[in-house]
């Protein structure tokens, strides 16, 4: 009945106590009567979380601290003891600077009945690390709220905590309505495993670097077999074209001088051929032995696995 009896006072003498803050136009200010109005009805039939639905309405379009008091009225019947004992400090605080002491000694003792009843929770961090984020039911609470009796609610609580590198940690209490005082433990977080090194690139590389011998050698024998068929073809040319010049007689060949000019040129290609189709031999070989047998391929690839 005493809070009734101080709620009723609040609707007659501060319902329309508004923030001289910003002036509201009068359309907005009716507005926020007739919320107002509403909102007493719904708390005299005891239907509080509508009547809290009004006011805080009301406070919107045309705020004050006799609002303010009103919703802290309502938070307190709906068991909401530490919303309602911040609301009730800040209206004493805003009485205060309007100029209404005895309004502001009113919301103070209000607060001062609740500040018994309230439960509390610290929440206690064992080991902070950089960027660590703490979270209480989705609101993130800066340092200065951690290791410290802070007033709530009654009702779940979850608390997150979190930092880059580290696994994320969660605990849970329940909030009673009654006069509580707990502490929930943030143990150290655990560091997160390091991720796997990606394989190394440069084992394509270095397979690649042993193997050009190889492949070097395959060039030298497809150039050399080219060469040497184009000498032997030209060789063969010129002894077509000097063989009418020339006439054996007892194994003994003469020819015209044009004759023996084109044997000679015909002799010096086939050595040019000859020697270019050996050579061109040895490196295909080579080249081949290289790529399927060579020590520097399986020697990158040990390079590699030793990496692994």
């Amino acid at each position: 009945m005493r809070l009734l009896a101080a709620f009723l006072l609040l609707i007659t003498f501060l319902g329309s106590t508004s923030s001289a803050v910003a002036e509201v136009p009068p359309e907005v200010q009716m507005a926020a009567e007739a919320a107002f109005r509403e909102g007493t009805e719904l708390f005299a039939q005891g239907r509080h979380q509508e009547a809290l639905a009004r006011f805080e309405a009301s406070e919107r379009m045309d705020p004050g601290p006799g609002k303010r008091f009103n919703i802290a009225m309502c938070h307190a019947r709906l068991h909401h003891p530490a919303t309602a004992w911040v609301l009730f400090r800040d209206a004493a605080v805003e009485f205060e600077h309007g100029g209404a002491p005895d309004r502001a000694a009113l919301a103070r003792a209000r607060a001062a009945e609740l500040e018994p009843t309230l439960p509390r929770l610290r929440i206690r961090i064992l080991q902070p690390v950089a960027n660590l984020r703490v979270t209480r039911n989705g609101v993130e609470l800066p340092v200065d709220a951690w290791n410290i009796d802070v007033p709530l609610d009654p009702g779940p609580c979850e608390v997150h905590a979190s930092a880059p590198g580290f696994a994320e940690w969660t605990g849970r209490v329940e909030i009673p309505d009654q006069a509580f005082a707990a502490e929930l433990v943030v143990p150290p977080l655990q560091p997160l495993p390091a991720p796997p090194a990606p394989p190394a690139p440069a084992s394509t590389g270095a397979q690649g670097l042993a193997r050009w011998p190889g492949w070097a050698a395959l060039g030298v024998a497809a150039i050399g077999a080219g060469l040497g068929a184009y000498e032997g073809t030209t060789a063969n040319a010129r002894w077509n074209e000097a063989k009418p010049m020339c006439h054996g007689s007892g194994g003994v060949t003469t020819c015209t001088s044009q004759g023996a000019s084109l044997a000679r040129s015909a002799n010096g290609y086939a050595t040019v051929a000859t020697v270019t189709f050996a050579v061109s031999g040895i490196a295909l070989a080579g080249g081949v032995a290289w790529l399927v047998l060579g020590p520097s391929q399986k020697g990158a690839t040990m390079g590699v696995q030793a990496r692994f």
